[in-house]
């Protein structure tokens, strides 16, 4: 399966982890129907997860947050960098 959408990844993430998508969502504190939408085939009634629920749908899944919602992991997480518009790289580029 290739993951297109965030949808896809979420589906197939959570099967390769052994989650039911009623586990997931009882993990995220949400409503089982919330998992469904982001994993519907049909386009037209699929939602997507909001960023406030992001961080911990990553965990749950055992990605990172740019895999989630790009399909790859950035330049910068593939090497456990600081993105350089961070205050924290800016600090340190000015140390």
């Amino acid at each position: 399966m290739h993951a297109h959408c965030i949808g896809d990844r979420i589906a197939q993430r959570r099967k390769i982890v052994g989650l039911s998508p009623r586990r997931l969502a009882e993990l995220l504190g949400l409503e089982r129907m919330c998992v469904y939408r982001w994993e519907r085939r049909d386009l037209s009634k699929r939602s997507e997860p909001n960023l406030r629920v992001l961080p911990q749908l990553a965990d749950a899944l055992q990605v990172s947050i740019d895999w989630l919602v790009c399909g790859h992991e950035s330049r910068f997480a593939s090497r456990g960098a600081i993105a350089p518009t961070s205050p924290k790289a800016k600090k340190r580029a000015r140390a």
